[in-house]
């Protein structure tokens, strides 16, 4: 469970696409597939590949706002008034036409965001709010958090309006952008190490026996960007020092669901 501002976010399951029999992801090239593909230009998430993945269809007519994770990172937010319908004929099934200008680029766009994280060795995590006030939650969460995929919000806005606003924010943008570019690297892996020492010695201290530490909560307070096997190198590698028992491990090793009991007494 996670709460994003007053909203509670179920945990749904990790992304995992299909696989070949060689226990690769199965990658396919729905544009190829298009009767009208010599009339049409694709949108600018339509070429390469793609993946197939999908969700219980028991969420089939339920509503409600979604958030995906990438190790335990937000990175977007949407609505939806059938939750696996959006997922399964929408995310996780590319449709041909859609690969094209006038087709739901947004479906391209999260299916290859799905695909490249896990390709490179990331977890991508959905997690699922019940609401049918569903537009109100959506456009709240979006304008606090500012998720790295969404854009905004042109469910109701025309052409005109919607140019005035990526105008009147170009500026603010690009000084984003160079903030992001002047942020500190991330933590290398002794650094991590000294915060999980520091978090024991606290926890000896109050005269606790073990601590339970999570790799996507370390990711989180440390403010890392897509660094999870620094995270989960650290963790591993106080073995000489404390003894650790495996709670949960991600099915790749490293991931944000990374769980260890130190044991130090």
């Amino acid at each position: 469970m996670k709460k994003l501002l007053s909203y509670d976010f179920e945990y749904i399951q990790d992304i995992n696409p299909i696989l070949d029999e060689s226990g690769k992801i199965q990658e396919y090239s729905p544009q190829e597939n298009y009767s009208k593909k010599d009339s049409f230009e694709l949108n600018k998430h339509g070429s390469g590949t793609f993946c197939k993945f999908s969700i219980h269809s028991k969420w089939s007519g339920v509503a409600g706002v979604y958030a995906f994770f990438i190790d335990d990172i937000l990175v977007y937010i949407g609505q939806a008034a059938d939750f696996a319908q959006r997922f399964n004929m929408g995310y996780g099934n590319i449709s041909p036409k859609n690969c094209f200008i006038g087709g739901q680029s947004t479906n391209c766009k999260i299916n290859k965001m799905v695909l490249d994280s896990i390709k490179s060795g990331h977890t991508v995590s959905v997690y699922f709010h019940r609401t049918h006030d569903y537009n109100k939650a959506e456009r709240e969460l979006i304008k606090y958090y500012k998720p790295q995929y969404n854009t905004a919000l042109n469910n109701d806005l025309d052409t005109a309006q919607i140019n005035t606003i990526r105008n009147q924010t170009t500026s603010s943008k690009q000084a984003e952008v160079v903030e992001i570019k002047n942020k500190s690297v991330n933590p290398s892996v002794s650094k991590v190490r000294e915060f999980i020492q520091k978090e024991i010695e606290i926890a000896k201290a109050q005269g606790k026996k073990d601590l339970v530490i999570r790799s996507g909560d370390i990711h989180q307070t440390l403010k890392m960007a897509n660094a999870m096997p620094t995270v989960c190198s650290a963790m591993r590698t106080l073995d000489g020092e404390y003894k650790y028992e495996v709670i949960e491990e991600p099915p790749k090793g490293n991931g944000s669901r990374l769980v260890f009991k130190y044991i130090f007494n």
